[in-house]
């Protein structure tokens, strides 16, 4: 046992290797030996751990610590703080004691300057570089004077002011920039002068000898020939704990025997570790476990498991011990590890090199060394592989849980385990972000603001696919593709048409459900985001963050068309951002004037708006065809990356075909065993089968995923239809409907006889089928079992007459007119829920959906989701003219040059009594045909 009077006494001069960790001890280590040293009685000894140290090979008086440096700054802090004290003149000072003050303060100056002066200031301890600055300045006493002396404080505020400054908030829950070092040289002395209030300097040299002689410790010192690995993990257990990263880095430090060979691979590997202050707090541990999981995959590194246990340091002195035994040889030929020997070669000497460090510990400092700048620079948007992960962060602030744990290991192992060239890489990149994304834009954001399946998995199982993603391999990105693309544990990649249909639900969402209207606004943002950095081809384009924060514009969205169907208003067709120097009622040429004035700050998506007074629906779907295929640029849909001929890697049956249908090319599409929908029930199938009742068909797989989404229309279901006798009086549809719907991705609705009501994508047609995408999966859609058929594709007509008494009009499209027989009828029940029906005037023009039912064996061609085009911004007028027989007269407006006609049927029935000459009204203007006047629409009085 040794007192810290034997501990700091002769002339060894104690070295914290450079490889230790820097000084580490907090509030709960500086309370703790507080305690000790108030509440031991006088005279008695208290025990402190152990110090286990080392004599240097190459200077006899310096000591290397293998542990204890923690213990040993402390005591030498509070040692400085009681010379700083007895030098300061505030407490009496009896002559007796002279000699007493003279021998403390020379346990903290060295004896011989001349010997040290290359510590300047330093006596007994040399740290590492990262504490240096702060130790020297308290053991030299230019922190006394700077902190303490002249700030102009009692002692005490000036000692808690000094160790306030060490946190970042009065909770003390973060350290600041301050060196922990400085930190504590305030908290003692706040302690001390507290604890010194009243007394003299009697009191002070109590203290000075209960630490000197009363703390003793266990002190160890190691020959050439002891192990330090051993006897450093046997003697550690006391302050803070070694962190597992701290135990890995004594690990491969002590292994290497001679001091200036650690030295050389301190400078040229493990310095990352201390020169930057990315590396601290959980980060180095953060590392490890990341590392572990790349080099070994999740079959022998199971995270869970270790996790609970936090041994990542003895599965790297196992498990990947070993494993990199088995892989030594071939390292050892790659030439960068054979570059790197040799450099070590020049630097060390192959003698020394081979004797003191062994081929496996050195590949260990240059993977480490290698993977950690890749993690580094992960969390760096500037590098290559940090703006990869800046995607993951953008989209976490979109959906509350999207889990993006397993990724840092898989970077990690997609860029130094794969050995992929840049452009594997890339490519391996945009599946992922194509994956990721579009997993995430099914229908619009959840309740609860969180994702529905967690990706997070298969980032790290994509490592272990049962073999079949090699390294070297040039087919790698196509095989990591065609897991994802078949997995069946995790979510469904979404092909476009689940992305129109999901991108169209959120629209639906902004509308009606206020509890996700913000992420929904983020979601948008971020797609708009990333199309305006593909439209500029600027890869290095700015961060998302600062895109929000710096851009001159007030980056938020906001819809150029304020229509009345959320699907229009907040289709991403009809989205740009904007400022509030923009009226929303505004019409779109004054919008776009406002967009394009500041040409140094104009967006490329605000230039790409049409120079056009009005802004159509049918305009937003040509732009929202145009977003889509930038969307398409940048997350490519899943059957860009694979051979449009792979299978699915699950094993299928093929399917059997009987004689009678070896006509239906459509047949081989469907995988068995299938379901077969019929009138009046469903059946499974280990082979195709047809017959006149056959209604839809698709594989069990994808009905397990449908059943519980296809919903019944209860009036066809009330109705009992029959299957047809004659396929003469079957739905027909025009191809070019077909057609359209298909090449434009738009979403259909189709009713079977029976009522099913199926929504998704068409993907081919035939002459006696149509097959569907729903929901990612194929469905085949017999045409004799159709009752009917409706796309969201939007038409453009003129109401053709309307009857108020009957609410039953007809409105005629001339895009459609060589392929409908007859004009397209519309009711009050077929019209959009926010529009009245009583709005509906003749030669009103009018954006609608095309729906085609088949009645009695007859076609009907219905209009439906009927809406005006208004057009320009609301306008203040006066009622010129009204007969109250005739509910109808004329409006004047100084922004209008016309007269526009009023029919009191555009006003709510509380504010028609108003109506009369002279009355002051709001109201927007609804297009007409030529040579009819304009139509005031939603008429508001002003009251």
């Amino acid at each position: 046992m040794a007192s810290m009077q034997e501990l700091f006494t002769g002339q060894n001069r104690y070295q914290v290797p450079r490889y230790q960790r820097r000084y580490v001890w907090g509030y709960e280590n500086w309370e703790a030996l507080w305690r000790d040293l108030t509440e031991l009685p006088h005279g008695k000894k208290h025990f402190t751990g152990s110090i286990l140290t080392k004599f240097d090979g190459n200077d006899g008086a310096d000591v290397t610590i293998i542990d204890g440096q923690q213990r040993l700054i402390t005591f030498q802090i509070i040692f400085r703080l009681i010379e700083d004290l007895l030098n300061s003149g505030k407490y009496s000072d009896p002559g007796h004691l002279i000699s007493e003050i003279t021998e403390a303060k020379s346990f903290t100056r060295h004896r011989d300057i001349a010997r040290h002066s290359d510590i300047e200031g330093y006596r007994f301890l040399i740290t590492k570089e990262d504490d240096k600055k702060a130790f020297q300045s308290i053991i030299s006493g230019e922190c006394w004077k700077q902190e303490i002396e002249d700030s102009n404080l009692d002692l005490d505020e000036a000692f808690k002011s000094l160790y306030n400054k060490g946190y970042k908030d009065k909770n003390k829950n973060e350290q600041s920039d301050q060196n922990l070092i400085t930190t504590a040289y305030g908290y003692f002395g706040w302690e001390i002068t507290k604890h010194l209030a009243g007394k003299d300097a009697n009191e002070l040299l109590n203290l000075f000898f209960d630490l000197k002689y009363g703390f003793h410790t266990n002190k160890a010192e190691l020959d050439r020939n002891d192990n330090p690995q051993q006897a450093f993990g046997s003697s550690n257990g006391t302050g803070v704990p070694l962190d597992e990263f701290d135990l890995l880095r004594n690990d491969l430090f002590l292994r290497v025997k001679d001091s200036k060979i650690q030295d050389v691979l301190y400078n040229e590997y493990w310095s990352i570790f201390d020169d930057n202050p990315f590396w601290t707090g959980r980060k180095p541990d953060e590392f490890l476990e990341h590392f572990l999981m790349a080099k070994l995959g999740p079959k022998d590194f199971k995270l869970k498991d270790f996790k609970r246990s936090r041994l990542f340091h003895n599965v790297y002195k196992g498990v990947y011990h070993k494993k990199l035994e088995e892989q030594l040889d071939n390292k050892l030929k790659h030439p960068d590890y054979a570059q790197c020997w040799e450099k070590l070669e020049r630097c060390i000497g192959t003698k020394q090199l081979v004797e003191y460090l062994g081929k496996k510990e050195f590949v260990e400092f240059v993977e480490l060394a290698s993977y950690a700048q890749t993690y580094q620079d992960m969390e760096d948007p500037a590098t290559g592989i940090g703006l990869r992960r800046q995607f993951y962060k953008d989209l976490n602030s979109i959906f509350k849980n999207l889990d993006i744990t397993s990724l840092p290991p898989f970077l990690l192992y997609l860029e130094h385990e794969l050995e992929l060239d840049r452009e594997g890489r890339d490519q391996v990149y945009k599946i992922l972000e194509s994956y990721v994304l579009r997993c995430q834009l099914r229908a619009g954001v959840n309740e609860d603001h969180t994702i529905d399946q967690k990706t997070d998995p298969l980032f790290i199982e994509t490592i272990d696919d049962e073999g079949d993603i090699k390294v070297n391999d040039p087919t790698i990105a196509q095989k990591i593709a065609e897991y994802l693309i078949f997995n069946k544990t995790g979510p469904k990649w979404r092909r476009n048409g689940a992305i129109k249909s999901g991108l169209r639900s959120a629209a639906y969402q902004i509308k009606y459900n206020y509890t996700v209207v913000e992420y929904v606004w983020k979601m948008f943002r971020y797609i708009f985001y990333r199309i305006e950095g593909k439209i500029r081809e600027d890869a290095n384009f700015m961060s998302f963050e600062t895109f929000i924060e710096v851009f001159p514009y007030e980056v938020y969205l906001r819809p150029m068309y304020k229509g009345q169907k959320p699907t229009i208003s907040y289709n991403i067709g009809n989205l740009t951002f904007g400022t509030e120097t923009v009226p929303m009622n505004s019409s779109t040429r004054e919008k776009k004037k406002l967009l394009l004035q500041n040409e140094k700050a104009i967006l490329e998506l605000n230039r790409k708006i049409e120079d056009s007074e009005t802004w159509s629906p049918t305009r937003i779907e040509t732009r929202e065809r145009e977003l889509l295929r930038y969307f398409d640029r940048i997350w490519p849909p899943p059957e860009y990356f694979i051979n449009q001929n792979s299978e699915p890697r699950t094993k299928t049956t093929t399917s059997q075909k009987s004689e009678d249908i070896d006509d239906h090319p459509w047949v081989s599409k469907i995988q068995v065993p299938c379901v077969i929908v019929s009138y009046q029930k469903r059946k499974q199938s280990e082979s195709v089968t047809l017959d006149d009742n056959n209604l839809f068909i698709c594989s069990l797989d994808a009905w397990r995923d449908l059943a519980s989404f296809i919903e019944i229309v209860d009036d066809v279901r009330r109705k009992q239809l029959k299957p047809l006798q004659r396929r003469s009086v079957q739905l027909k549809i025009e191809n070019e409907f077909l057609k359209s719907a298909r090449e434009e991705q738009a979403i259909v609705s189709l009713v079977t006889r029976s009522g099913h009501l199926l929504e998704g994508m068409i993907e081919d047609i035939y002459e006696d089928a149509i097959c569907m995408e729903i929901r990612e999966h194929r469905v085949i859609v017999l045409k004799t079992g159709l009752l009917e058929f409706t796309t969201d594709i939007l038409y453009e007509g003129v109401v053709k007459d309307w009857r108020p008494d009957s609410l039953f009009g007809s409105i005629e499209c001339e895009s459609l007119s060589r392929l409908l027989p007859q004009e397209i009828e519309v009711r009050s029940e077929f019209l959009d829920e926010s529009i009245l029906s009583r709005k509906l005037l003749p030669d009103m023009k009018v954006n609608f959906n095309l729906n085609i039912v088949e009645k009695n064996g007859n076609l009907h061609f219905q209009a439906l989701d009927v809406e005006p085009i208004i057009t320009g911004k609301l306008l203040q007028g006066e009622i010129k003219f009204f007969q109250q027989r005739e509910g109808s007269g004329f409006i004047t407006a100084n922004d209008y040059q016309e007269e526009i006609y009023i029919n009191k049927s555009q006003v709510a029935p509380e504010d028609r009594s108003w109506l009369k000459e002279g009355q002051q009204v709001e109201f927007n203007i609804v297009e007409t045909i030529e040579g009819r006047s304009s139509v005031a629409i939603n008429v508001k009085v002003v009251k």
